[in-house]
């Protein structure tokens, strides 16, 4: 069922592993194994100690017996209900999905895999092993932070499911597992949320930027191009990361005969000085405060400003 998504994988990214192992793989920084293995794994949020309260369960799961498996069951509950509860709790829901990138943690109905794993498919079990353990293996999370959630385990995840069905059935169908699973669900249903919230905040500030009128964006703030990919036909983007890049975007328009254009300023992401910026803001005719709800680090303000208003530097 999953072998034609990694075959495309292969072709498309040269890698079955799919696009972030190509990109990770050749990332300029590096990790340690074991911090690969827990940002993979087990990391669930910036407290360390939830992605490893929820995999204990499926550890006691590998070695404690089978009668055992309700009090198993009881534990992955409480723990999978203490990871939403975490989930619940961030004041930046969007941006601290880049903390969330455990498997185990996010899947919590896999304990059931755990509690089966003696009569288990081998077959199906040893892809499943080889493939997380090559992703671990494969992929660098030095730069994990840009990693938003364990997508890099999508091609598995079909297989995994399956495995947890199946499971569930030789286990005699513990309704225990019902209250795990809703854990799971109620995970990746805040995450359709996270997801709504994202891309309202992305739609408030492509909104603004129509508003703003122009043809021509100036920002520093290293995110926006790729937000506002919808407007790459409408709009230029110019992506200032020193005052030196704004002085020479500033003259590119000077000589395009640009009459005005948008400025997008973050506090969060700024990166020019207040030299650079202090013209900027007392010549702009039209400022727009857009400051999206639950989603912090996308608050940004538009301006829109005469390019005749800014002298050329000597």
């Amino acid at each position: 069922m999953i072998t034609p998504a990694w075959l495309w994988h292969l072709q498309l990214y040269g890698s079955p592993l799919g696009l972030h192992s190509t990109v990770y793989a050749s990332y300029s920084g590096s990790a340690s194994l074991v911090r690969t293995a827990y940002d993979l794994l087990l990391r669930f949020g910036r407290d360390w100690r939830v992605g490893v309260l929820v995999a204990v369960p499926m550890l006691l799961a590998l070695v404690l017996p089978r009668r055992f498996s309700r009090w198993v069951l009881l534990a992955q509950a409480c723990a999978g209900a203490l990871a939403v509860a975490a989930l619940l709790r961030s004041a930046d829901p969007v941006f601290d999905t880049a903390f969330y990138s455990g498997l185990l943690p996010a899947l919590p109905f896999l304990v059931l895999v755990f509690l089966d794993w003696r009569e288990a498919g081998r077959f199906h079990m040893l892809i499943a092993v080889l493939f997380i353990a090559g992703a671990c293996l494969r992929l660098n999370t030095s730069g994990t932070w840009i990693i938003w959630g364990p997508r890099h385990f999508l091609p598995i995840m079909p297989l995994l499911v399956l495995m947890a069905w199946e499971a569930w059935k030789r286990l005699d169908r513990p309704r225990l597992a019902l209250l795990v699973i809703a854990c799971g669900v109620a995970m990746q249903s805040y995450g359709v949320y996270v997801l709504w919230i994202k891309k309202d905040a992305t739609m408030q500030i492509k909104n603004a930027l129509v508003a703003s009128g122009g043809g021509v964006v100036i920002t520093d703030v290293f995110w926006l191009p790729q937000e506002m990919s919808s407007l790459f036909y409408d709009r230029i983007f110019l992506l200032t990361k020193t005052d030196a890049d704004l002085r020479y975007a500033l003259e590119a328009c000077r000589r395009a005969g640009v009459r005005e254009f948008t400025f997008v300023a973050s506090r969060r992401y700024r990166r020019l000085s207040n030299h650079a910026l202090a013209p900027i803001l007392s010549a702009a005719q039209k400022k727009i405060h857009v400051a999206p709800r639950r989603v912090p680090f996308m608050e940004t303000m538009i301006l829109r400003v005469p390019t005749s208003s800014l002298s050329p530097e000597p």
